[in-house]
């Protein structure tokens, strides 16, 4: 059974919404997120960072947070999806700008949906690649720091399942820190 109190995702959003500017959006879909019953026990300061890859998009508005929930991964981002959509996310093409982005990132030491085929994903040459079902932990959450920044806010002694290292050591190595210049801390709450 996985711990319901070690699911993290990641949030961010660099274009307005319904709800307001994006660290509004952020907000209103941490309340859409309880309203749905799942649990928000914990969250990272607010962090400001640069589009990836980098663009003339306007910066991002990052957060990461540590929820608890019952739902399964793919119920998870179904949830994760509608909320998106009712902050007016529309498709697009991918890494554009957006009002909302919602990562499922870990789910305890879950590797989803196998190793076999999470490795397929994370060593594909294509930085889009995915699958149709959950890929858990985020394919490329340790290369991106980004993600690893607030995500060291609230579960830096997180391990990898796979790689073996903490949120910290992921936020230590390389190829990321050349990216660190880009992050910065603009509150220490949503």
């Amino acid at each position: 059974m996985i711990e319901t109190g070690s699911i993290l995702i990641g949030l961010g959003a660099n274009l307005p919404s319904a709800a307001g500017k994006p660290r509004a959006t952020l907000k209103r879909a941490l309340e859409l997120l309880a309203g749905a019953g799942v649990g928000i026990t914990q969250v990272s300061k607010v962090y400001e960072t640069v589009a990836y890859p980098v663009s003339d998009q306007p910066h991002f508005i990052n957060i990461a947070v540590r929820i608890s929930s019952e739902l399964s991964a793919s119920d998870l981002l179904g949830l994760f999806q509608a909320v998106e959509t009712s902050l007016g996310r529309k498709p697009a093409e991918r890494w554009s700008a957006r009002t909302l982005d919602i990562d499922l990132l870990t789910r305890g030491d879950a590797v989803l949906p196998d190793l076999a085929q999470w490795l397929a994903v994370v060593e594909n040459k294509d930085p889009a690649a995915f699958l149709v079902e959950p890929v858990v932990p985020h394919p490329r959450l340790h290369r991106r720091a980004f993600v690893l920044k607030p995500l060291a806010d609230i579960a830096p002694s997180w391990r990898h399942p796979y790689l073996g290292q903490t949120v910290q050591e992921m936020l230590d190595s390389e190829p990321i820190t050349d990216q660190l210049w880009s992050i910065s801390e603009i509150s220490a709450k949503l």
